[in-house]
């Protein structure tokens, strides 16, 4: 079978969010494998709602909507559309009033509050986007019929009391309709999930004044629409056939059945709107279309939504005998008694996250517990200060003096250090020296030092160098710095070291570099006096040489001084370099430091978002499981939607000793890390983990990868251990299975908690006459079971113990091969006009009460997708007050009429069966005599007190063609005018010019008079 299930409104995107996870949750896939084929469509004025995701997820895994299956209802300028309304033939017949329109919009800004509890405005942006709406449907609809079947259930999801849903519901109804007519061959069924609005909404949902009244006037207009007095405006632009209106061919079948359902049971449990209401409703729609597909209760089913074999379909009017009521409503009820074992795997996945996220976070391993959510004493002090780990990380004196490169490279590799290059090229400039002939061989060894110190170190000069340098400086910083982190980042991801690590790391580095800064500056002012002391002995040298005489000349003295002076300058030019050195290495480590500031940064961000996502795994914990054994063998437990059958001591223990496997959580958050990781690519940082790991990402990674943790962990235990896939029946059994009657005391429990998500009124199910069907409510009672056939026995004793609990309905049984873990109670009852419920009254007095205010006429306007609601037909069976209203309106109404009827002829003066002279309406027999038809009063002006609907109804008929035919002529036309005059006057006579009575005929005569004239 192919579905379509459509969510109007924020009520409806729950429903469908609550099922795609139910769907992903029972098959871990977006897709039924069961022969199951459903598309979505999700329909709101709320962009952010409809673009929300993250409420969407499963464990790790998102479950939400492609674009195709989602329609925003863009807003509209409604002054521009109410300025040239014959330009927009889906709107100008339903809009209303364009001044009221025009006064309420002076108020607001446009339609930023997109429907706000105005159902008509819900309508309007639904019209806005009508033909949308339609592509939308059909595109849906030919994606299913792909798989060869052209039949499609439509289910509409929605509350009733906003704006969207409410005003927007009667609409899509009658477009689906428009585009899927049921035929002989495919039925199209439309079932409807509505909500009804809660009486014990929060305050700001009731602010507004219009949240209790939409829901009436929704369903006023629902009812209206299944007994077919309701055809609404075709809102598309392209009109049906070029009309407006819907016809009654095309709205034959608007729905097959409506199901209602509020937020509290039978059994007075109220539950949250918001989250477990879309579950419950979720929870009865699955058990529909998947559960039970294939089987005979599905058919059923299909029958009760439809109604067969009821005694008809509405309720008529007792009078005219015209449809009033659908009986095309239903209600249902539905309730699990489960091992939560979704929540199970969801206790042991967020308890693995949190012990992964503490091993990111500490790494610090205890067998007691597991992995900490503390930090260990380490000294990193002495890691950032060994002389090997500088090396590595580029960190030594000599590569901060550039005297070592940071890079390697074609140009660095043939770097030598500082000392080292002066030591080479000193022997040389002192061969050079000696070469010259009659010169100071000092000098020239200062000329050859000071063009090497100038021009040719590292092929630039040692100043020039060191400037150049100096423009890279950020880029060199950078070098160092991400030699550290991609260290640390390795030892991160490998499990090595954890991020608090990493942090104490990298402070300890930042103390060690501002140690080393200040000592540069002391190894500066000591290099400068070495250069000082040096050039004395040098100049000392120089002297030696100019003293030199003839004779020292002839001993060798030139050859000691020179060797004498190349000692001095091989430690001069380095001491030189050395303070040009160790001038750039105080701004390299400047620079340095502050890169590692911003990696710290990095660090510490990564860090909150552990921290932040270690809280959401922690409130996750804490939800889930937390029953107290005593607890769940208590009556309030019975009251639950889903009755916890489980050992949850036994759950957190199981967890514990899983935490406690050090070989587990080893293997298992080296998966979170390598998930985590591994797609930053070939380069990771800290920068890109957190540009790429927000902290959803990081919550939704974690869910994912420790479900299957979690789940791995969990199947290597031995079977007593087992907390997934554990049979309900199994567990039932040995506890029940030589206890009979406690079974059956267990059952008749749970069937009396049991209960429809609709309250009855039983005065209105009681009542008869007046229209009143009487004895068409059905009630069925479905249990849905495992299919364990090696425990075919006990369940038999279980099928007997709920056929004896359930009082009045028979047990039907379905057996399900998927769900073990569970049991289903499905309860259904169908053929109910909407009086029956005991919240329509409710919501009718608050309709009524808004309506009554100041503002009652721009209400109803607001309230309703047409008109103002006074033609619709009534939802209660009329009260001898409302009969007696009524019955003075159908007489008032009548007097034009009996006015006619007197002056043509119609009223006479006759003598009862009593012998009383009354005024009676007669009409020709088969001989022509008059003979009377209905006796009145025996004064004219209180004949119209007498009258019934039948018998107004009979004096119009007679009248009206008379009307048509004998009195166009204008000589007709006056006498009849003048007629109605001397009529009137004699009335006068009779009560009195200031009598009430008088005054009611007198405003007839003028009326009829006027419609003479205007003819």
């Amino acid at each position: 079978m192919n579905n379509l299930i459509i969510g109007l409104g924020g009520t409806g995107g729950k429903i469908i969010r609550a099922f795609r996870k139910t769907i992903f949750q029972e098959f871990r896939t977006n897709t039924p494998d069961s022969g199951v084929n459903i598309n979505y469509l999700y329909i709101d004025t709320n962009e952010r709602d409809l673009q929300e995701s993250e409420s969407w997820r499963v464990l790790g895994t998102s479950v939400a909507l492609g674009e195709n299956s989602k329609l925003l209802l863009k807003n509209s300028d409604l002054n521009s559309i109410l300025s040239e309304l014959n330009s927009h033939p889906g709107i100008k017949d339903w809009i209303g009033d364009a001044k009221e329109w025009a006064e309420f919009l002076s108020g607001m800004a446009g339609l930023a509050m997109a429907g706000g509890q105005k159902r008509r405005l819900g309508r309007f942006l639904l019209a806005a986007n009508a033909d949308e709406l339609s592509n939308r449907i059909k595109l849906q609809v030919a994606k299913l019929q792909e798989n060869g079947q052209q039949e499609v259930h439509f289910h509409i999801c929605c509350g009733l009391a906003g704006g969207t849903g409410s005003g927007s519901l009667i609409d899509v109804i009658a477009q689906i309709r428009k585009l899927y007519v049921p035929n002989t061959s495919f039925k199209y069924a439309i079932t409807l999930y509505l909500f009804l609005p809660e009486l014990n909404a929060p305050q700001e949902k009731i602010q507004a004044g219009f949240y209790h009244a939409n829901g009436y006037a929704a369903l006023r207009e629902l009812n209206a629409l299944g007994v077919g007095s309701y055809l609404p405006i075709d809102v598309s632009t392209t009109n049906t056939n070029g009309k407006t209106r819907f016809t009654n061919s095309t709205l034959k079948d608007p729905f097959l059945g409506a199901y209602l359902f509020s937020n509290i049971n039978q059994n007075g449990n109220t539950v949250d709107v918001d989250e477990e209401l879309p579950t419950i409703v979720t929870d009865f729609i699955y058990q529909k279309l998947v559960s039970l597909r294939g089987t005979e209760i599905e058919t059923k089913i299909s029958s009760q939504e439809n109604n067969e074999n009821g005694v008809q379909l509405t309720e008529q009017s007792a009078e005219s005998k015209t449809p009033e009521r659908s009986l095309r409503f239903l209600g249902f009820g539905v309730k699990r008694i489960a091992t939560p074992e979704e929540e199970i795997r969801e206790f042991i996945t967020y308890s693995f996250a949190r012990q992964a996220t503490y091993q990111l976070r500490y790494n610090f391993w205890n067998d007691e517990i597991g992995f900490r959510n503390l930090a260990r004493n380490w000294n990193f002090g002495e890691e950032v200060a060994d002389k090997k780990t500088q090396e590595k990380w580029r960190l030594t004196l000599e590569h901060l003096q550039l005297s070592l490169p940071i890079t390697e490279d074609a140009v660095t590799k043939k770097w030598m250090p500082i000392g080292d290059t002066w030591r080479m090229v000193m022997p040389n400039f002192k061969e050079l020296a000696k070469s010259s002939t009659d010169t100071n061989w000092l000098d020239e060894l200062q000329v050859l030092c000071d063009k090497y110190y100038n021009e040719s170190y590292r092929n630039m000069g040692v100043r020039n160098f060191y400037e150049a340098k100096a423009h890279d400086l950020k880029a060199l910083a950078r070098e160092v710095v991400n030699r550290v982190e991609k260290e640390v980042f390795t030892e991160w991801r490998n499990g090595v070291k954890s991020l608090y690590d990493i942090k104490q790391l990298l402070e300890a580095l930042a103390d060690n570099l501002v140690t080393r800064r200040a000592d540069l500056q002391g190894k500066i002012v000591r290099n400068n006096s070495a250069v000082e002391e040096t050039n004395a002995r040098a100049l000392a040298n120089k002297k030696s040489w100019a003293d030199m005489g003839l004779f020292s000349r002839t001993l060798g003295k030139p050859k000691e001084l020179l060797n004498a002076q190349g000692a001095v300058f091989e430690e001069l030019y380095i001491y030189k370099t050395q303070a040009e050195g160790l001038q750039f290495a105080i701004g390299f480590v400047n620079e340095i430091l502050e890169q590692f500031t911003e990696l710290r940064a990095q660090v510490e961000t990564a860090n909150k978002t552990l921290d932040e996502a270690l809280k959401v795994f922690e409130k996750n914990i804490e939800e889930r499981c937390n029953d107290k054994e005593e607890d769940l063998r208590r009556e309030g437990n019975y009251k639950k939607q889903v009755i916890r059958f489980y050992e949850p001591e036994k759950v957190r223990e199981v967890t514990k000793r899983l935490e406690r496997d050090k070989k587990q959580q080893d293997t298992q958050t080296s998966n979170v890390r390598k998930a985590l990781i591994d797609p930053l690519g070939n380069d990771p940082s800290f920068r890109l983990f957190n540009t790429l790991t927000s902290q959803s990402h990081f919550i939704a990674t974690l869910e994912k990868t420790c479900d299957h943790n979690a789940r791995t962990a969990e199947a290597s235990l031995e079977n007593k251990d087992r907390l997934f896939d554990v049979g309900i029946i199994a567990k039932l059994k040995a506890l029940y299975g030589s206890r009979e009657e406690d079974l059956r005391k267990y059952v008749k429990k749970l069937v009396d908690y049991s209960g429809y998500f609709l309250i009855l009124n039983q005065n209105e199910v009681n009542r008869v006459g007046d229209g009143a069907v009487s004895n068409n409510v059905r009630r069925t009672f479905t249990v849905i079971l495992p299919d364990v056939p090696e425990h075919r026995d006990f369940v038999e004793k279980l099928q007997a113990a709920f056929q004896e609990a359930v009082q009045g309905v028979t047990v039907q049984f379905a057996f399900s091969s998927r769900k073990k873990h569970e049991i289903v109670l499905l309860s259904l009852i169908n053929g109910l006009p909407l009086r029956y419920v005991e919240l329509v009254g409710a919501l009718g007095e608050k309709y009524n009460e808004r309506i009554a205010k100041e503002d009652g006429k721009r209400a109803k306007l607001f309230l309703h997708t047409e008109g103002d609601g006074s033609d619709l037909p009534r939802l209660f069976l009329a009260s001898e007050l409302d009969k007696q209203k009524e019955l003075e309106r159908i007489q008032h109404e009548a007097i034009p009429h009996l006015l006619l009827a007197h002056t043509m002829g119609f009223l006479e003066e006759k003598e009862d069966e009593n012998g009383y002279q009354k005024w009676a309406f007669v009409q020709p027999n088969d001989f022509g005599r008059m003979v009377p038809m209905v006796f009145m009063d025996k004064k004219l002006s209180q004949c119209y007190l007498t009258l019934t609907r039948q018998a107004v109804q009979l004096i119009e008929n007679a009248v009206q063609p008379r009307l048509a035919s004998d009195y166009k002529h204008k000589v007709k036309k006056d006498e009849l005018k003048q007629s109605l005059i001397a009529l009137v006057k004699h009335i006068a006579a009779e009560r009195g010019n200031e009598d009430r009575v008088y005054i009611l005929h007198e405003e007839a005569a003028g009326r009829l008079i006027d419609t003479l004239k205007s003819e």
